[in-house]
């Protein structure tokens, strides 16, 4: 009993709710779990939850006796015997005497005494839940009581019985499971309640670690994962945010292309890679006027096919074939106004009245015709 009487006494200092802010709204009572009726609700009195002791004693089993020459409620449970009397802050247990913060009084012809020492009295354990402002009463033993936590914050300590409830509706059994680490760019982390998360993202957390990270490339192929915020600092000395940054494409003669790191393109320029695509082809030139672009490594095929490296060697080849084969049909020509040039055609100036022999002299914009009437040859061609 002694130890019940210091649990009472160390408990009520806690116990002092501040009660003003609730003297206007309803105060409800369970006990393990189940709503206790009254016929006069409890009242806030000097700052401390009153109920009427008979319905509370009697929920939980007792008996009442009511002295009325000495204004005393006489409560037993089994060996134990519990009294209070109107007017006095003394309450008994047995021979042990408790002082309580508030004297019992009478409200509405109903006895009223604070409510954890009435619901203590007889070993109970005595909650105050602030969001349905209700006194939890639960007769298990202190073990059997578990401390449940909100996403906000809050805590609170129910019965066993009432566990699964509350987890229903959004408690936690587990404190670490109403938390959350978020990170920053420049690597700081912050662990905050997870009604709290919204609020933190929207100034720039993160809920991921990976989201607060960026992957970094070198000219070598060397990679780096560092913080969002670090990233200018690398890109100053060297490092790419693009993997394609690093990298560059080189051309063989024969077609192939390869992508390489830019640090090694020296060395596969060196043995006999490009750096364009342009630098492995090559233009050739046909007897007949005929052009086609190869890779430089087809380039041997084509010459053996009859193909020149040079429109000055197409033109050169045409001429002395067309001169071994038309020499004596050349002059007849000649006089009818038909005097084909080395190739058999003539090269015209789009501009002018000239025609030219040789389409090098005619120059890039001229055209070939057969028919070079009312046009004289240039200054060149005649001689």
């Amino acid at each position: 009993m002694k130890r019940v009487v210091a649990i009472l006494m160390a408990i009520a200092l806690v116990f002092c709710f501040n009660m003003g802010a609730y003297a206007e709204d309803t105060i409800s009572v369970t006990l393990d779990g189940n709503y206790v009726g009254f016929d006069v609700e409890p009242q806030v009195i000097d700052g401390r939850i009153m109920v009427p002791i008979r319905a509370i004693f009697e929920a939980m089993g007792a008996q009442v006796y009511w002295d009325n020459g000495t204004g005393t409620a006489v409560c037993t449970k089994g060996n134990t015997v519990v009294k209070m009397t109107l007017g006095s802050r003394e309450m008994y247990i047995g021979n042990e005497m408790t002082l309580m913060d508030v004297s019992p009084a009478v409200v509405g012809g109903r006895t009223l005494a604070p409510a954890r020492y009435v619901a203590e009295a007889f070993d109970a354990n005595v909650n105050w839940n602030q969001d349905t402002n209700t006194v939890v009463i639960s007769t298990y033993p202190a073990e059997e009581t578990y401390t449940l936590y909100a996403l906000d914050g809050r805590t609170i300590s129910v019965p066993k019985s009432q566990v699964q409830a509350y987890l229903n509706v959004g408690w936690y059994d587990n404190y670490e499971a109403t938390r959350q680490t978020l990170y920053a760019l420049d690597g700081r982390t912050v662990t905050v309640y997870k009604a709290e998360v919204p609020a933190y993202v929207q100034v720039g957390w993160y809920e991921n670690f990976g989201d607060t990270q960026q992957t970094l490339y070198a000219p070598d192929g060397r990679t780096v994962t560092v913080y969002k915020a670090e990233v200018p600092a690398y890109v100053q000395v060297g490092w790419f945010e693009n993997i394609g940054d690093t990298q560059q494409t080189l051309y063989a003669l024969d077609g192939r292309t390869i992508t390489v790191y830019k640090s090694e393109v020296p060395s596969y320029l060196s043995v006999g890679w490009y750096a364009t695509y342009e630098e492995t082809l090559q233009t050739l030139y046909a007897a007949d006027g005929r052009t086609i672009t190869v890779y430089k490594a087809d380039v041997p095929a084509y010459k053996q096919q009859g193909w020149y490296a040079s429109s000055y060697e197409a033109n050169a080849a045409a001429r002395a074939s067309y001169s071994s084969s038309s020499s004596s049909s050349s002059s007849s020509s000649s006089s009818s106004g038909y005097n084909p040039g080395v190739d058999g055609y003539y090269y015209r100036t789009p501009s002018g009245k000239k025609y030219h022999l040789d389409p090098n002299c005619g120059g890039k914009n001229s055209y070939r015709t057969s028919n070079i009437s009312e046009l004289s040859p240039c200054s060149k061609c005649a001689q």
